[in-house]
Order: C-alpha cells, then structure tokens, then sequence
C-alpha cells in the first residue's frame, strides 16, 4: 500500500505520456541568444529534414539555412546533424541535449540581434515644441480642461471665441452625432451660451428623448424642440454628417437593406433575436435564423407595437 501511495502522489516526470521513441531536447540559435526556446519533444524517428521544417516555426529561419549540431547539456559538441534524409535517432541524442542552430543566411533578419536588441530600432522622436502645436493630443484636451476648471472657479478668464473655430464648421439644420454615445441629432443652434460659460457651443435636437430640455438653458431659449429632446454641448463633441433619423431606415425596402449591407433574415419562433433600439424615435432592427417570412423592418415594426413579443424574447440590445 505504501507502494502504491507513493506513486500515486510522487512527483510526475511526464514519462507516463511519453512515447518509448520520443525525448525531450533543448534548442539554441546563433542568433537569438537571448531567447530562451522551451525544450521540444521529438521522434526519433523524425527526419532532419521534417526536423528543421519544426525548428523554422521556432526560429524563423528557413530550413535550406538551417546547419544543425548536436550538443550535450553542457554545449559541447557531439557531432553535426547532416543529411535530411537521416532519422534523429542516428545521431544517438541524449535527454536535454541541445540542438544548435546555425543561421546561414547573410540577410537574415535576426542577425546582430535585429530580433532582439529594441535599441537597433530607429524611433520617432517629436519634440515638446511640436507636440505642444497638436489640437488634439492628450495635453491639448487637459490644457483645455484645466482652463475650463479654473474659469469656473472663477480663478482664470476663458477665451470668449473658446472653440469658435470647431463651432464655425457646423451649421444649423445639420445632422450630427453627439459624443458621448453616438446619439444622432440635428444641430439647431450655433453660437455663444453665457448662461453655461464663455466660448461657443451647440444645440442640437436629438432624435430620442435623451437630452435634458426643451431648448430652454437657465432661462434662456435658445431653440425649440420637444421636452427632453434638446441638449446644448461643446463644439468638440459634434460630429457633422450623412448621419439620418434611424426611423428613416424603417421604410427602407428589403432591396435598399441588402444595398447597405443590412439584410433582411427570415425569422421563426424559438429562436434568438438581437435588437438595435427600441424607441420612440430609434429602429428596431432584428435578427434571427430560422423559418418564417418577416423581414428585419417587419419584425422591428413588431417589437415597437408588441411589448410582450419583448418579453417572450431573449434580447440583447447593442
């Protein structure tokens, strides 16, 4: 029984899956000296040939410039590994011996430790001068930050013309997509908002209820539009664009929906459905593999007017 315990729980030398032909070699580059291969298992009765096809998708170097020698652990050699048509097993290899690869090639791309050394590698510098000019690097955008923090607190003056130019590119009765988010609007304002602090900003009608107004700002109107529709933001966070109400896309023929890439799939019962939107003013669109006649716009068409279709139905929203 003690026997038995102890090879139950002694440690595991992996010879129990070991194949009686197979052994486990180590494998060093001319190269690459300072990686480090894991140890390979390998047949005996491989072929060099079939072995340097393994050892180039270790190293990278093509088997035609592949010379190989056979070391022991200690790195002297035993002999060279000629002929691809000779098995490994004529070498007589030894557990952990090392395979030592020398690299041929004169344009090899690992050669004088290209591979290697990261400080053979030419890298673009730019200086703080020319990264200061950048409008949109990560320092810009806290320049801008702090000097609307200070501005609140009343510590510094904000440019009164703050984001003029982003603002001057933006015309009322745009479309547009507002940042955060992605929430598509149209732009019915452009110009200075004192009640919110200096520069410009843009006020923008959204196409869901998602804003947090009707155009009206501290008092001050400065465009009509339904309640919790409006927004009001800074000119940085408007992208201008062929940006149409996704309820436009609802009566959009099953045609126009493959033209877009957007295919309509036939739908039946039991089966997974994912749904963009479900809204007063967003597309539904569905999918789901299966048996059945409805298209995407029906379906969608579908879950706006049937909340327990919703409920019968694993949905994801994306």
């Amino acid at each position: 029984m003690a026997e038995l315990r102890q090879y139950v729980t002694g440690q595991d030398g992996g010879m129990q899956n070991r194949g009686a032909s197979t052994i486990l070699l180590h494998v060093e580059h001319s190269n690459l000296t300072r990686s480090a291969f894991p140890e390979i298992r390998l047949d005996l009765h491989m072929t060099v040939g079939a072995l340097k096809e393994k050892l180039y998708t270790h190293t990278g170097t093509q088997p035609v410039n592949q010379r190989l020698q056979l070391r022991d652990s200690a790195g002297a050699v035993k002999g060279a590994m000629d002929g691809d048509d000779r098995k490994l097993g004529y070498f007589s290899p030894e557990e952990g011996d090392i395979i030592y690869i020398q690299d041929m090639d004169p344009f090899s791309a690992s050669a004088k430790g290209w591979l290697e050394d990261t400080s053979l590698v030419e890298k673009y510098e730019m200086t703080d001068e020319d990264y200061d000019k950048r409008d949109n690097s990560v320092r810009a955008f806290k320049r801008q930050q702090a000097a609307l923090k200070k501005a609140e607190q009343g510590d510094t003056p904000v440019d009164p013309e703050l984001m003029k130019d982003l603002a001057e590119k933006i015309e009322a009765g745009n479309r547009c997509e507002v940042f955060p988010g992605g929430r598509r609007a149209t732009v019915r304002y452009v110009g200075k908002a004192e009640a919110l602090g200096p520069g410009w900003w843009i006020g923008v009608e959204y196409d869901d209820p998602v804003g947090k107004h009707d155009g009206t700002v501290k008092g001050v109107k400065f465009f009509e539009c339904g309640a919790g529709f409006g927004g009001v933001v800074r000119p940085d966070k408007v992208t201008v664009g062929d940006f149409p109400s996704l309820d436009d896309e609802l009566a959009l023929s099953d045609d126009e929906l493959w033209a877009r890439g957007d295919a309509p799939m036939a739908v039946g019962p039991g089966r997974r459905v994912s749904v963009r939107g479900c809204g007063r003013k967003r597309r539904a669109d569905a999918w789901r593999e299966g048996v059945g006649g409805a298209t995407s716009a029906g379906l969608a068409a579908e879950l706006l007017s049937n909340s327990a279709f919703l409920q019968d139905t694993p949905v994801f929203f994306f």
